[in-house]
């Protein structure tokens, strides 16, 4: 899981086995795969930001700073649960 797609080629990365995901890719995935445990465990970040605390808005605000625009997208039908 990378931002940096372009330093990862598939045809580099092939040999090996693995494949690169960008990282809203990637928790996109698993929020299709595990919605509850996906949720809970942002729970979990969000209440560990406490200098200053972080609500839902602010939270989702800055894992789309972060890249994570579709998973922000997705996330938004769960903000209860955050």
């Amino acid at each position: 899981m990378t931002q940096n797609l372009k330093d990862f080629p598939p045809e580099a990365l092939a040999p090996f086995g693995i494949e690169s995901q960008h990282p809203d890719d990637f928790f996109r995935n698993q929020l299709s795969l595990a919605p509850g445990l996906v949720c809970s465990a942002l729970r979990r970040v969000r209440a560990r930001l406490k200098n200053p605390p972080k609500s839902v808005d602010e939270y989702l605000a800055i894992l789309t700073q972060q890249g994570l625009v579709a998973t922000v997208a997705d996330l938004e039908q769960f903000a209860d649960l955050l």
